[in-house]
């Protein structure tokens, strides 16, 4: 490590909040206690089955991702203090006309939800808008939101594992919950697929106006099968015409499985192309050097690596960015570009969730 690479990329440092920190974590902890102590072994396999869903994803995204494993355990952590308070707001509103089997609720709970889980990566991309957010892929994105999803659905799904009513999880995607007719995607594929469409919008840079309705097209699509699939729920289809239509209209459920993996393609596909773009030998980024063979040796190589990837990413930020933006960004890329080049191990202090990225990850 040189002295100035670490006066360069020592500018990127931030330090962790850890109040805040143990709060993000000591609160959902404590609610995942109890409900390990009501649930027993099916919170376990609940935890089991959206933990394997976001490492297939981390392993999909894997030649893309620049996001630390760290900040996925913090979304997922936010997504499970998400779902407490909305369980506590949902509860009261239960008494203001929100009673199980109204339309009313069949509708607003949807949106409260929906909203919630990726309010968490809109606010979390805003903080960030400045620096943070500009280190992100498209797939970073997609795991952020697919991080909350699985941590609000982590606790209902334990209540839902076991249960005769909840059908059979499916094999090859835990997540699902599935009948013979009908499928339930789940909080962690809606959030995924709405986290999808606001992350090529964001990465594209709102360019056209029609990106910004682009943003939104993922959670309405989530909140609209989340509808469909509580309304056919209560209101069986050979009985009722608007559940008959809803069916149809959300492919019996089976349609968000399909789409969220039609998405994660598509963002992996594009970021391999942004990255093959801006890290071309005419972008000034150093070259990577070969893989390592020993372990302390690949953590340095993967911790370049992430670096070279987030230097690529901000490159193409700055192609449609103008004025005062551009300039900012291009110091960044040249404060990276410069510690790249001085030494084999870029040094940054790890942050927590919204700050600049970590450094060293796994």
């Amino acid at each position: 490590m040189t002295t100035s690479q670490n006066h360069d990329l020592g500018k990127l440092r931030r330090k962790p909040r850890q109040l805040s920190t143990i709060l993000l974590f000591g609160g959902p902890l404590l609610w995942f206690a109890v409900v390990v102590a009501h649930t027993g072994a099916q919170a376990f396999v609940a935890l089991a089955a959206v933990a394997f869903y976001l490492a297939v994803l981390v392993a999909v995204t894997g030649m893309t991702r620049t996001v630390p494993l760290r900040s996925l355990l913090s979304m997922f952590m936010f997504g499970t203090a998400a779902m407490i308070i909305t369980s506590f707001l949902i509860k009261f509103f239960g008494g203001l006309g929100l009673a199980e089997g109204t339309f009313l609720r069949d509708f607003f709970v949807p949106l409260l939800e929906e909203a919630v889980k990726i309010a968490a990566v809109a606010v979390l991309l805003w903080k960030g808008r400045k620096f943070a957010s500009r280190f992100y892929g498209v797939s970073d994105i997609i795991l952020l939101a697919a991080a909350s999803g699985a941590g609000f659905s982590a606790a209902e799904e334990a209540a839902l594992v076991g249960n005769s009513g909840a059908g059979q999880l499916l094999w090859w995607m835990p997540v699902v919950h599935v009948w013979p007719d009908a499928a339930d995607a789940g909080h962690a594929i809606w959030t995924t697929i709405a986290g999808a469409t606001l992350a090529f919008a964001v990465v594209m840079g709102f360019r056209k106006p029609w990106m910004k309705r682009l943003a939104l097209c993922g959670v309405a699509w989530s909140f609209f099968d989340h509808f469909s699939h509580n309304y056919t729920a209560g209101h069986p289809a050979g009985g009722d015409f608007l559940g008959s239509v809803l069916n149809v209209a959300h492919g019996a459920g089976w349609l968000s499985i399909w789409l969220m993996m039609l998405l994660v393609a598509a963002a992996v596909f594009y970021d391999l192309q942004l990255l093959k773009t801006n890290m071309a030998p005419s972008s000034g980024i150093p070259a990577m050097p070969p893989a390592a063979s020993n372990f302390e040796q690949v953590k340095d190589w993967w911790d370049l690596t992430l670096w070279h990837r987030r230097a690529g990413y901000i490159a193409s930020q700055i192609k449609h960015t103008e004025g005062v933006e551009c300039d900012r960004l291009s110091k960044f890329h040249a404060l990276i570009t410069r510690g790249l080049g001085q030494s084999k191990t870029p040094d940054a202090t790890a942050t927590s969730a919204g700050d600049a990225p970590a450094t060293t990850d796994a």
